[in-house]
């Protein structure tokens, strides 16, 4: 959990969190074209941390080009409990990625690899360890 708009101690509270992670999952949400510059500055000083890092565009997909760096986005268009569980099942290999982008994201973005391509393990080994706040 993270505000909108991180902070310097949310960034650094983030950090730790992620230290020694398999994967971190980290989600953007952009309102029209605002760019949010803290978030932007912390989904990279995490994928900076760990490379293995799947940005969650929970919004608009445009924020998707704020973060060129990080291989494997997953847009879900909405921040409800269907939209979130079904990303939550696409990035634990229960389900397969089925849409595609209804827009053109901005040329200067490098689209990412598919989820199919993406380094997890064949049965996911991953657990969730709580961070404190």
């Amino acid at each position: 959990n993270a505000p909108l708009t991180p902070r310097e101690k949310d960034m650094a509270r983030a950090l730790k969190c992620a230290q020694g992670a398999d994967l971190i999952v980290a989600a953007s949400l952009q309102w029209a074209d605002k760019v949010n510059i803290n978030q932007k500055m912390t989904i990279e000083k995490l994928r900076e941390k760990n490379p293995n890092l799947i940005l969650l565009s929970v919004m608009s997909p445009y924020d998707i080009s704020h973060s060129p760096k990080v291989g494997t986005v997953l847009a879900t268009y909405g921040l409800n409990s269907f939209a979130l569980q079904t990303a939550a099942d696409i990035i634990v290999g229960n389900t397969q990625a089925q849409g595609i982008l209804p827009v053109e994201i901005p040329d200067n973005y490098q689209r990412p690899t598919s989820m199919q391509t993406h380094p997890m393990r064949e049965e996911p080994a991953y657990s969730l360890l709580p961070c404190p706040r």
